[in-house]
């Protein structure tokens, strides 16, 4: 489940708020002498923080804080101590000291778990670990065992650095080090002082994800750091989608977007430009983790981002669990395996620790004693070189007493082969677990509950417990070091801010979740539900997704059908159609659940419609499923007896069966929605005559098809009809012209074919609407076609598959295309340039849709006569002709008739050439 802290609403997460911030009253006695310590140089008179040559931005009441703690290092300062001094004359609550020393660690790329500089010491206050004197240094850690793979790293960022993107996915199994090895590497001083870092993390979902989660993060971890204001700036220019969808953006992203109509290549394509844009000043270190736990749409970023070959100094490194997405069948197997076999990916294996790497962990950990020659084999032998395995079950043996520390020298208690070591690491993390107190075991039992990463508010709502005291039993166990790490801040919308922390490992989690009864999870899946529901407020939807599987797990079935419908709208607003489409399918099933009412009714009606794009963005143009959908809306019509609803309903699923090209079940759905619109509104006999003039076209009834539609275009008022546009999701009288031109043409009136056309264009133009105009640039182009026009062809072709491929709508994108690739055969007229014409075709059909189906084959076989290939445009005429006899779609059968007959004639003239020779 995503974590709330590190997701949604809170741009200013890691900022305080607070008034006191704009005082400056530091009163305790400095020195006008610089302090070094680390990369870092700290100016007291200035106030001022630099990191080399470049400025740190800090408040001023932080750079008073690190100041005083620079001053004393090594020394416990209490948290009395550093309020008196830091805000002298000033009330402030003790929280204040957290926020303004987590703004110093956001600065120094500190952690709290493993402090290079500033340490928690429980609940007494602070220490300044690093020397803070003149010079530089580097503290990168050590890790055990992991040298190589360090070394693997470094050498994909030197070749990011020179310009050539990397990805990196590093695969192992739980606690194997993944997250170790890339905290070390993002530590290393070349990494740390000189590249730009964005950290996403993946999180379990329970079912349904949240589009692009880990990517949003780490875009937003970017615009908060210190060269937010130049991430903007690109986001702005190049991805104003992405820079509408990230929390606390919204002022700032350009009021153009339609969020409603982003596709999934708009949103992709924006991403990775802007992503190479903000690495052009320094290099740009992409860390995904947990890919195993990833939504389809952030792999899909993957694949697209590795497959650009545009140069970018951009190095991207994901996590993840083989195990995991094998057992789960998760769909980054596939990606993973098409990375690999085309190049676009190096995979690091971590491998389990050797004995010698074993032996050089335990002679660390004891100085100066004997221990490591026999322990460290024993502990190998028990955990295969595990490593969080190796460090829990060292820290088992320590707990448990057979390791003490005597006078500053490590000995061992009693007999090796009386120690009783747990067999997994799952039961060494249940052994910490029964040793805890009961106030512990409530706080993390909820944890589990929350997240891999939650907030202290939410958790203390369901312990029933007062925050403070919640906050304190976690900063408890963070010192401790066992389960929890802290993770900075989290501010919610209704003004609540408090810590936020995560698991230090997935394990953990996973062991305190799987000891809870199924009873107590739901309880407090509802109680962590109601908390941020109720905090949330207005912005409740921010969190749907989240909040979606607190209900649902919580077993309060309506609001979870409420919440996924939301999520499913938030889905498709960032153009995640598969996403979308399985919390519709949730939402479904969910709501079914409750008693039937006109209202549950009309909730189910919405859901059902609603799901009709998605299904056909991810199941195919034609995929059957839409029917069954058509077929379940038709039900809940008639018992709503909502005729309009219905007449919606039926011309959706008209223009489903002519995409499939399924004329004659079209025909049967155009004669009930005529049937409907008798004696209704006008617009609704638009749409009627419309439907009923595209079925007659499509047959090739010619005359019919002429008669409905002028009928249709004599009726149609752009003005009084406007709401046909918001009901049918396009515009009747738009398409009465447009399909007007074409039957012109068809009939022998090519000149009344161009008008007619074009006046669909400006029609559509004049109201703005994309979708209308991007149908009636698809039918203008066919007639440019049928003409003869190449470059008015080109121009127009051109024109429709950059509106229609930027709005999403894939049988007009792809047309164009294929007429596109006519236009360019028809210029070079090669063997290559007819492939091309096909392979669009063949992209065309794949998609699902039948319709245009014989008509775009005669357009590759008229690209194939171009280039000579005469057999070849034979047997496609012959295959669109058998198509249009088994579809009913006939309009053009008299042209594919024409061209197979002049086809035989050139194939006998070239037979008596040949004979003659």
């Amino acid at each position: 489940m995503p974590s709330l802290a590190f997701v949604r609403a809170r741009a200013s997460c890691y900022r305080s708020r607070r008034a006191d911030i704009r005082a400056t009253g530091f009163t305790h006695a400095v020195s006008d002498i610089p302090l070094f310590f680390g990369p870092f140089r700290l100016d007291p008179v200035s106030g001022e923080l630099w990191r080399g040559a470049d400025p740190v931005p800090l408040r001023t009441r932080a750079a008073a804080l690190l100041h005083y703690l620079a001053e004393r290092p090594g020394r416990v300062i209490p948290k009395a101590e550093l309020l008196a001094a830091v805000w002298e004359g000033t009330h402030v609550t003790p929280a204040v000291l957290k926020v303004h020393v987590h703004a110093i660690r956001e600065a120094l790329g500190d952690s709290a778990i493993e402090p290079r500089f500033v340490q928690t010491v429980g609940r007494v206050g602070y220490r300044f670990v690093s020397d803070a004197t003149s010079g530089e240094g580097d503290a990168t850690g050590r890790v055990v065992g992991r040298a190589a793979d360090l070394d693997h790293l470094m050498r994909a960022y030197a070749t990011a650095v020179r310009g050539q993107r990397q990805v990196v996915l590093i695969a192992g199994e739980s606690g194997i080090g993944k997250t170790t090895l890339v905290e070390l590497f993002l530590r290393h001083h070349s990494v740390a002082t000189q590249a730009s870092i964005a950290r996403g993390q993946c999180f379990e979902q329970y079912g349904e994800g949240e589009a692009y989660l880990p990517l949003l993060t780490a875009l937003g971890r970017l615009v908060r750091g210190e060269t937010g204001a130049r991430v903007v700036a690109s986001l702005q220019r190049l991805a104003p989608t992405w820079l509408a969808q990230l929390p606390g953006a919204d002022n700032d992203a350009p009021s153009g977007v339609d969020r409603a109509r982003v596709t999934p290549q708009r949103m992709l394509r924006e991403v990775a430009e802007a992503i190479e844009d903000i690495a052009t000043d320094l290099p740009l270190l992409l860390v995904l983790e947990d890919l195993h736990w990833s939504d389809s749409a952030t792999l899909d970023f993957l694949s697209y981002v590795a497959g650009r070959h545009e140069p970018a100094r951009l190095l991207v490194v994901g996590t993840y669990r083989p195990a995991d997405a094998a057992a789960s069948a998760h769909p980054l197997r596939h990606v993973v395996r098409d990375l690999r076999t085309h190049g676009r990916s190096q995979e690091l294996g971590l491998e389990l620790l050797t004995p010698a790497d074993v032996d050089g962990y335990v002679a660390a950990r004891f100085p100066h004693s004997e221990l490591a020659r026999e322990l460290a084999p024993l502990v190998h032998e028990r955990t295969d070189g595990n490593p969080l395995f190796m460090v829990d079950l060292v820290d088992h043996l320590i707990e448990r007493g057979y390791i003490t520390d005597r006078e500053g020298r490590w000995v061992f208690e009693g007999s090796f082969e009386a120690i009783e070591v747990p067999e997994t690491v799952r039961q060494v993390i249940a052994k910490h677990i029964e040793q805890l107190g009961a106030a512990q075991r409530d706080v993390l039992d909820v944890a589990s509950v929350a997240g891999t990463e939650f907030e202290a508010a939410a958790v203390a709502a369901a312990t029933q417990r007062d925050l403070e005291e919640t906050e304190d039993i976690c900063d408890e166990l963070v010192r401790h070091g066992h389960f929890l790490e802290e993770r900075g801040l989290a501010e919610w919308p209704d003004g609540t801010t408090s810590g936020a922390y995560g698991f230090r490992h997935a394990l953990y989690r996973e062991v305190l979740h799987g000891l809870l009864s199924e009873a107590r999870r739901a309880r407090l899946h509802r109680a962590l539900g109601a908390r941020i529901e109720a905090a949330f407020g207005t912005q409740v939807g921010t969190v749907a997704a989240a909040l979606a599987a607190h209900f649902e797990h919580g077993r309060d079935l309506v609001r979870a059908a409420q919440y996924h419908e939301t999520a499913a709208a938030s889905a498709l607003a960032r153009s995640a159609s598969r996403e979308a489409l399985e919390h519709y399918t949730s939402a479904l099933r969910f709501l079914r659940t409750t008693p039937t009412t006109p209202e549950r009714d009309e909730r189910e009606l919405t859901l059902l419609v609603a799901s009709v794009d998605p299904m056909m963005a991810t199941r195919g143009y034609g995929a059957p499923e839409v029917d069954t959908l058509c077929d379940e809306a038709r039900l809940v019509c008639d018992r709503l007896n909502d005729s309009a609803r219905l007449f919606e309903l039926l011309c959706t699923r008209w223009s489903w069966h002519i995409a499939r090209g399924e004329i004659a079940r079209s025909a049967e759905v155009a004669a009930k929605i005529a049937e409907l619109a008798d004696g209704g509104s006008p617009e609704e006999e638009v749409a009627a005559l419309w439907v009923e003039g595209g079925t007659a076209f499509s047959s090739g009834a010619l005359a019919r098809a002429r008669t409905c539609l002028d009928a249709g275009t004599a009726l149609y008022d752009p003005d009084a009809h406007g709401t046909l546009r918001a009901r049918f999701g396009h515009d009747p009288g738009v398409g009465c012209l447009a399909i007007g031109g074409l039957t012109a043409w068809y009939l022998g009136e090519p000149d009344a074919a161009r008008t007619q056309a074009e006046g669909a264009v400006q029609a559509a133009r004049k109201l703005g609407h994309a979708f209308s105009t991007s149908y009636a640039l698809t039918f203008l182009t066919m007639v440019q076609h049928l003409c003869g026009d190449v470059d008015g062809t080109a121009t127009t072709a051109a024109e429709c598959e950059r509106l229609s491929g930027e709005h999403g709508f894939p049988v007009m994108h792809l047309t164009a295309r294929v007429l596109l690739a006519w236009v360019a055969n028809q210029h070079a007229g090669s063997v290559e340039s007819a492939a091309a014409v096909e392979a669009a075709r063949g992209a065309y059909h794949a998609m699902g849709a039948v319709l245009f189906g014989p008509y775009l084959l005669g357009v590759s076989a008229q690209a194939h006569v171009k280039a000579g290939l005469l057999p070849q445009a034979r047997a496609l005429a012959t295959e669109a002709l058998k198509i249009s006899e088994e579809s009913g779609e006939r309009y053009h059968d008299g042209e594919l008739r024409r061209m197979a007959r002049a086809i035989d004639a050139r194939l006998r003239r070239a037979v008596g050439a040949r004979r003659k020779g």
